[in-house]
């Protein structure tokens, strides 16, 4: 529906369970998932294999070994492990070059394809920074300062930290996706991955278009107004600098996530920063 509509059905949206949290939850942090979650930019590896809906993604995506897919979560020295694993063609390799790529995207899709190109483009150019977190004229650093912060857990693999950390969150504040990745692509990696537990709603690209006019900050605002949630406590971890801003201009929290040429991914240190932060100010 519309803008009037989408804030009629936001527990449409997110699920029921989403409103049927314990009132205690007083922040919201929304994730989104391309080279954030993952490392890489996943709608638009499917784009270029010949991707033209949520469908024929997902008939990409299901054609390759859970191995072959953690090569799109894990950090480049972890993909090597993946190597000695050959998925059921008896190829070998560490991801998604294994897959058929002479189909192009259909004309009709080069539209969206664009969209999130230009999202990309903007996030690659922007100079690597220190990672801030900020709303309205307030900054604070992330993770904050703490004068004997407590030690990283150790991991063996990027998907066990995201497994860690995020379930540490979510103990303390919901956790939302908020991509223009499909909802359907969303919820297969994380189911496969182990981390659909930790999130309570997926808001991807039919959702943010339909209800929220395309516009993160505008979903962020009208869902933590659902919520009772205060700006301060309403949270965006996201690669793209025009997703950031675009919560910033609605007076929202953004903690941007390094990226790499096309390697993105929220760190630990973000998620553990984040944590104590909540912690702190619950």
């Amino acid at each position: 529906g519309g803008e009037g509509g989408g804030h009629r059905t936001l527990s449409g949206l997110l699920g029921r369970h989403y409103y049927q949290q314990q009132q205690h939850n007083k922040s919201i942090v929304f994730v989104d998932f391309d080279m954030t979650i993952s490392r890489l930019h996943i709608f638009s590896l499917m784009a270029r294999m010949g991707a033209r809906n949520a469908e024929e993604s997902l008939s990409i995506l299901r054609k390759i070994s859970d191995k072959q897919l953690l090569s799109l979560i894990e950090d480049e020295e972890e993909v090597s492990k993946y190597d000695d694993d050959g998925d059921k063609n008896g190829k070998k390799g560490g991801g998604l070059q294994l897959i058929d790529t002479t189909n192009a995207a259909a004309d009709g899709d080069k539209t969206r394809e664009e969209e999130h190109q230009l999202f990309l483009s903007d996030s690659l150019q922007s100079s690597p920074e220190r990672v801030k977190m900020s709303g309205g004229n307030r900054t604070a650093t992330i993770p904050p300062y703490f004068p004997n912060p407590p030690p990283l857990a150790k991991y063996e693999s990027r998907a066990a930290m995201l497994k860690g950390e995020f379930r540490k969150l979510a103990n303390v504040t919901d956790l939302v996706v908020l991509s223009r990745n499909y909802e359907e692509v969303i919820e297969h990696v994380l189911k496969r991955i182990g981390l659909r537990g930790c999130f309570t709603g997926i808001i991807g690209s039919s959702k943010l278009l339909g209800s929220f006019k395309s516009s993160k900050g505008m979903a962020m605002e009208r869902i933590r107004q659902s919520r009772g949630v205060s700006r301060n406590r309403t949270i965006l971890i996201d690669d793209s600098m025009p997703e950031l801003q675009d919560a910033q201009r609605h007076r929202l929290k953004a903690i941007q996530v390094p990226v790499e040429g096309v390697h993105g991914g929220v760190t630990q240190e973000q998620l553990h920063g984040l944590h104590q932060w909540l912690t702190l100010h619950y």
